[in-house]
This record gives structure tokens, sequence and C-alpha cells, in this order.
């Protein structure tokens, strides 16, 4: 998680086979200016379906700092592939996943972006089997919280086990391919994991 503090990140030099991010490129959350930006750049004529071209644009147009935070990613040296999640900040992320594009966007810039729904899939340059997801606990009111935050993107709902392995059982009921050499997520999807 690097909640746009890239500055502070110190990397090796050497690289290495995979950089993963666990989400939280940004620090957005769905009340946010951002949210007012995606929703003006949805009614944009012309915007509907959204392309890649289109979101890359409007990143240096209205300099979208997921756009930053990717370049960021893309210029870290000497690592053979870079595997990246969606997490409660990434508001941005989460509705390019929605519209069908993250995938491609995020390969723009030479990421495999790792979703929830996909099956595990071999990295280009490592070969490494990998599944991931942004699915996290979604925060309650209770304990220390007096607050639910509205940094919910990629949440699930805790008392909801059964609608967390809806959402995943296809990387273990009846899956017949290649077992998952890495596995990726924001966070655990329960309170008790």
């Amino acid at each position: 998680c690097t909640h746009l503090f890239t500055d502070h990140v110190h990397l090796p030099r050497s690289g290495g086979d995979v950089l993963v991010h666990a989400g939280d490129l940004q620090y957005e959350e769905s009340r946010s200016l951002w949210e007012d930006k995606w929703k003006k750049l949805l009614a944009e004529p012309g915007k509907n379906p959204l392309t890649v071209k289109a979101v890359k644009d409007w990143f240096e147009k209205e300099k979208v700092s997921l756009g930053d935070s990717l370049k960021w990613l893309q210029s870290v040296p000497a690592f053979r592939d870079k595997i990246l999640v969606g997490g409660n900040h990434d508001y941005i992320l989460e509705q390019l996943d929605i519209k069908g594009i993250a995938v491609g966007l995020c390969a723009t810039y030479g990421l495999t972006y790792l979703r929830t729904e996909d099956e595990p899939k071999p990295l280009p340059c490592s070969k490494l089997v990998v599944w991931g997801s942004g699915l996290s606990a979604m925060s309650q009111v209770g304990g220390t919280r007096a607050v639910i935050s509205e940094n919910y993107s990629y949440q699930h709902d805790m008392e909801d086990l059964d609608g967390f392995d809806r959402k995943t059982k296809h990387i273990y009921e009846g899956y017949q391919g290649p077992k998952p050499h890495l596995m990726v997520m924001h966070g655990p999807p329960c309170t008790s994991c």
C-alpha cells in the first residue's frame, strides 16, 4: 500500500522476479472529488463506452493521481513482472474494472492487474501462476469505530460469507487449471481470518 507516498518507497535497485502491489495505490474514496470528476467524465458525449486512450487522456488532463501511481509502478526498474490488486482507497481503479478496462489500462503500463473474477494465470515473464483480488472486509461501526468509512472500494460485507464464497469459488471448486504459485489479496475477507 503506497497511498500516494511513492517518494517514500525504496525498492532494491537489483529488482526481482515479481513486484507486488496489494492495493491502496491512492488515498481516494467514494465521497472524494474524484467521484465527481469520474461522473463528469462518464457524462461527456462520446465517452461511453470508455476506451483506454480516453482514460489516459483524462488522467493527464485532470492530473488524476491513479495515472501517476501507474506511471510510478511502470518506472520501477529491474522487476520481471509487476502485479497489482485494488484496495479500499482505489475508487477510480474499481470503477475502471467495473467498466471492463482496468486490465487493458494496466497492461499499457506493463502491469498485470489481478481481478477476483479471473482464473489464475501465468505472468508474462516469470511464468509464475497468480491470482488476486482487491476484496477485503468492509468496515463496520462498533468497537473503536464510530462511523463507517467511505473508503469502500472492493469491500465485502464480513457477515456475507456465502457471497464471498460465490465470488471466489471459481478458483477452488472444479477448477482444473494450473494451481497458483502466488495469491494476493488486499485484506482478509473477514475479521476472524
